[in-house]
């Protein structure tokens, strides 16, 4: 299926390309592909970076991967670019929960360098992010909790479950508890 993919783009055609569920789990990433959309679901732990900030990029990145659901259509490069957003409020990510009023962590190229660079791997990991797949369908999990490290102090702790089947997306969270309003 991918090799048809490629094909097709090479000759300018359209393609469904690969159809299926897939957790990467190195990356603590969900990838649920369907004929007409495909969902990327963005987790993070204690083994995986969440965002990084190199160059005066991705300034206000650290939500990122704090459940992020991304759909995207698949049925068209147009269509692609005609959903992507123009503007990211980077508090209200698709899928995330976040304090809205939080400062974001500073990405000071001084700071970053005395971290050597790896202020990324000082923010607070969820204790667990899982999923199964049986290649067609899909389920992940996630508890995080924001606060502590080089992050501001708001407490953020919950658990959520995804479930993708294949015209439906199920989100669940529990145990949500914050310090701050």
């Amino acid at each position: 299926a991918f090799a048809t993919t490629l094909d097709a783009a090479a000759h300018g055609k359209t393609s469904a390309g690969p159809v299926g569920n897939r957790m990467y789990f190195n990356s603590d990433t969900m990838v649920h592909r369907r004929a007409t959309y495909a969902v990327v679901i963005r987790m993070r732990s204690k083994k995986t970076v969440a965002a990084r900030c190199i160059n005066g990029a991705c300034l206000k990145a650290q939500h990122v991967a704090d459940g992020a659901i991304h759909v995207y259509p698949t049925d068209s490069a147009a269509a692609r670019f005609l959903s992507m957003p123009a503007v990211w409020d980077w508090h209200s990510l698709p899928g995330i929960t976040a304090a809205t009023d939080s400062p974001f962590f500073a990405c000071d190229p001084k700071i970053s360098e005395a971290l050597g660079y790896q202020w990324p791997l000082r923010m607070p990991g969820g204790s667990f992010v899982g999923g199964a797949s049986d290649g067609s369908v899909g389920a992940a999990a996630m508890q995080f909790g924001h606060g502590g490290g080089l992050l501001p102090q708001t407490g953020l702790v919950l658990s959520r479950s995804h479930f993708l089947f294949d015209d439906t997306i199920v989100v669940l969270g529990a145990g949500l508890s914050s310090k701050t309003p």
